[in-house]
């Protein structure tokens, strides 16, 4: 049995015909500035602006810094004394655009259903829009809008990336602490929704009226049907495609931004009940982990034939190194320094390169896209750990 499942709310919990919606919502928008600026400039920005959160490939970036950066200066506004208005926009026009939507027959059952599993529920949509817009397409859907009703919604205020870009896949899995076979993908469309979680392993499911091509697919109850019975794994499915393991290592430290914002020193330093490790720990961890096996593997690999790597035992450096009094944030700000330097490196990476091969102390014969990929692994069971104690803290408040 499936961890957890991530599912689509447009075309898959809520009927939305995106060629309506999309022009009525911009239209709309773009009347919120009335004597500030015109509203053919608004729609001008609002597009650009929107282009650009789908370009983005920082890890440091949420969807919002991307918007505002692109938006709010081009049209000589200040986001700040501009959030008023954008939020009576949701709380009083937005609304209408309810008509234009209708609750899919089957969709809330099987989000009652797939509850009464155990199952955590993430509400992957294409995060462009604020979560008070999200909130109330899930409330036209007949689901309940607020967040203890779903472990998480992608909306553009906290994630990094956007569809169908795999990195939001990975981004949405690192923050859940979940390897993507895991978790499963239930969604309507193939290039966005499937293709993707696919492409780092997850299984998927393509809601439509009857199954067709390659892909498992059906209605609502069928893909409960499919869950129920263990959805298999996509086939065949190494985990080392160089894609994927880019993509992983993009949203990991993505997930890793959203998970550390805002923390106080008590989130820091906050041990679990069972005597796991601290936040502050598990980030220094995984600090010197890119800085002295990470990298330092990447670059023999690169620059010797069939290079040895040595597994260090990195499992006393917490007490040896007294990560418990050290910074949080400064710890934060290194790896996300070096994991940027990292995938710079990947970039520049020959399709050729990921194959070259090096002989590692535990694994044998390997190459460079399994011990990236395995990086990707050690680092996910980090992540893991870094929630629980996250939610430890705040169910200590």
């Amino acid at each position: 049995m499936i961890r957890g499942l991530l599912l689509d709310l447009d075309d898959t919990l809520l009927a939305n015909d995106t060629s309506r919606f999309l022009p009525a919502y911009f239209q709309r928008l773009s009347l919120s500035f009335p004597g500030q600026a015109s509203p053919e400039d608004v729609l001008t920005q609002l597009l650009r602006a929107t282009k650009r959160m789908m370009e983005n490939r920082d890890p440091l970036r949420t969807l919002k810094e991307v918007f505002d950066a692109a938006f709010y200066p081009a049209l000589g506004l200040d986001a700040e004394s501009a959030r008023p208005r954008v939020a009576a926009f949701y709380r009083e026009v937005f609304p209408e655009l309810r008509s234009l939507t209708a609750p899919l027959p089957g969709a809330a059952d099987l989000v009652t259903a797939a509850r009464d599993l155990g199952l955590p529920i993430v509400i992957a949509t294409n995060p462009m829009m604020p979560e008070a817009a999200v909130q109330q397409r899930l409330e036209w859907a007949g689901l309940p809008p607020s967040r203890p009703s779903f472990e998480l919604l992608t909306s553009y205020e906290s994630f990094h990336f956007a569809k169908p870009d795999p990195a939001y896949v990975a981004e949405i899995l690192g923050r859940m602490g979940w390897r993507p076979t895991e978790a499963a993908m239930i969604g309507n469309d193939p290039a966005d929704d499937l293709q993707p979680a696919s492409l780092l392993g997850m299984p998927v499911f393509h809601i439509r009226g009857r199954p067709e091509g390659a892909l498992p697919g059906g209605d609502h109850a069928a893909a409960l049907a499919w869950i129920r019975q263990g959805p298999p794994l996509p086939y065949p499915f190494t985990g080392s495609d160089p894609r994927a393991i880019e993509a992983r290592l993009r949203g990991q430290a993505a997930a890793l931004d959203a998970l550390t914002r805002g923390l106080t020193s008590q989130d820091w330093r906050h041990h679990p009940d069972g005597g796991g490790r601290a936040p502050v720990e598990i980030v220094c961890h995984l600090r010197d982990v890119e800085a002295e096996v990470t990298l330092p593997r990447l670059e023999l690999i690169r620059h010797q034939l069939n290079p040895f790597l040595p597994a260090p035992d990195t499992g006393h450096w917490v007490l040896e190194r007294g990560y418990a009094g050290q910074s949080g944030p400064e710890a934060v700000q290194a790896v996300q320094r070096l994991r940027h330097q990292l995938l710079l490196e990947l970039d520049a990476l020959a399709p050729e390169d990921w194959q070259r091969p090096a002989r590692h102390a535990l694994l044998g014969p390997t190459t460079l896209a399994e011990v990236l990929s395995t990086a990707a692994e050690h680092e996910i069971v980090h992540l893991a750990s870094l929630r629980a104690a996250l939610d430890g803290s705040a169910a200590g408040e």
